[in-house]
């Protein structure tokens, strides 16, 4: 696009060229979105991702259809029904290692820190919330903004039909299980720790807030401690050898971090 001469008559003309272009981009954005939208409701599954676990992607282009695994669908079967039944995350974890599964990250060829078929409940919950198991996935779950990956709203999440995996019923006492331990775990958080899920330890567990007592049952002091170290009946493969960090020395240490930036912006903007 060249510039017009600088007069009244060659700045219309330029105005009225920048509103024609910008009416043929957004006519070529929503045009590419109403292709999106067509292939979602004909069951084509075209975000170019990888399939959830359950499934294989088969096909190319309009051609692209989610197809079960049959042996990854019976290990969500498994899953699904047992915590529905009331079996806690950590012991349905270690009955899985028991049975030698091979974990979603196994199976993908995923990198991970951990040894193969090791469950843990954090790789249960979102299999737990995944909506393709009840015959309806979503595409563009992300979207880049500002240069990162970010989580799109659910509005702009495109749904497509695929063959479902669990009932409807089941899926329902499972989402219910997971909303009241939600719940419940705010409820039952009896102490404030600054780092409280902030922490991530090197071997690739969560470093939780733990308190201990002395032998009277009165309360001693606070650790940070890798979950796999914490002592609670989790599934680990072993522990690690993080040290126990007393929480109020590290919250302490970070907080004072924190106010020094803020007293000095110069420091925070040069990293």
């Amino acid at each position: 696009m060249t510039k017009s001469e600088d007069t009244p008559e060659g700045e219309m003309f330029d105005g009225i060229e920048d509103q024609f272009n910008r009416y043929w981009l957004r006519k070529l954005v929503g045009n590419m979105a109403d292709g999106r939208r067509d292939y979602v409701e004909a069951g084509i599954y075209s975000s170019g991702g990888k399939a959830p676990y359950g499934y294989i992607l088969q096909g190319k282009k309009r051609d692209a259809r989610l197809i079960i695994v049959p042996e990854q669908a019976e290990v969500i079967r498994l899953i699904f029904s047992h915590y529905a039944s009331g079996m806690g995350a950590g012991e349905l974890a270690r009955l899985l290692m028991e049975r030698h599964i091979l974990t979603p990250g196994d199976v993908m060829g995923r990198p991970k820190k951990r040894a193969r078929g090791v469950w843990t409940a954090d790789h249960l919950y979102p299999l737990l919330r995944e909506t393709a198991y009840i015959g309806t996935a979503y595409l563009y779950k992300t979207k880049r903004e500002d240069g990162k990956l970010r989580k799109a709203p659910q509005a702009e999440r495109l749904p497509v039909a695929v063959p479902a995996i669990v009932d409807q019923a089941t899926r329902d006492r499972v989402q219910r299980r997971l909303d009241e331990g939600k719940v419940m775990a705010l409820r039952n958080t009896k102490y404030d720790y600054l780092m409280a899920r902030r922490l991530k330890c090197g071997c690739g567990y969560s470093v939780r807030a733990k308190p201990t007592y002395n032998r009277n049952g009165t309360l001693f002091t606070h650790y940070y401690v890798c979950l796999s170290n914490s002592g609670k009946k989790t599934a680990r493969a072993e522990v690690c050898g993080l040290p126990h960090f007393r929480t109020d020395v590290v919250d302490a240490a970070v907080w004072d971090w924190v106010v020094q930036l803020v007293k000095n912006p110069r420091a925070l903007l040069e990293g």
